[in-house]
């Protein structure tokens, strides 16, 4: 199974579009939004322009609601602490800051995506936990960037939103 990893969009719809025409181009199953897509328009642009699962979690910068949410089939909001989902087989941790990591960690998954510092980034905890950050969508502090995880072959690739067409 293929899941995109899209974070902090902070409502920059063109590069949404972009990230979400090659998600739909390499048929992506399920997206992952690790937190700060932002407003109730983001949120409702990224729920017309994928029909796969999406999980998300509020991040520091969303100013949507639950009831927000709950207007799309295809939304799974996980809250603003976020959670651990089974995907493929694995146990998957979503949070936005990298130090809620720390509670979800309690429950031993096999990776944990988070967002919130824009920079794309993997490490692993004690445990052997992967922590990544797929960077950010939104072009702030770094270039915008979402990664591609393969549930099959654990592979993590990093897509240049700018490289993109």
């Amino acid at each position: 199974m293929k899941i995109a990893i899209i974070s902090d969009i902070h409502d920059n719809l063109p590069n949404l579009d972009k990230a979400l025409c090659e998600i739909n181009k390499e048929q992506i199953e399920t997206i992952l939004c690790p937190g700060d897509l932002a407003n109730s328009e983001a949120l409702e642009h990224l729920a017309a322009g994928f029909t796969g699962d999406i999980y998300l979690v509020q991040g520091n910068a969303c100013s949507y609601t639950a009831a927000d949410c709950a207007l799309y089939k295809n939304i799974h909001n996980l809250g603003r602490r976020g959670g651990v989902i089974n995907l493929a087989g694995q146990k998957i941790g979503l949070c936005h800051e990298p130090k809620l990591a720390t509670t979800l960690l309690e429950q031993n998954p096999d990776i944990i995506f988070y967002g919130h510092t824009h920079k794309p980034y993997e490490d692993k905890a004690p445990n052997g936990t992967r922590l990544v950050n797929p960077g950010n969508v939104s072009n702030f502090d770094f270039p915008p960037t979402f990664a591609i995880y393969d549930t099959a072959t654990e592979d993590i690739r990093l897509i240049l939103i700018d490289e993109l067409p």
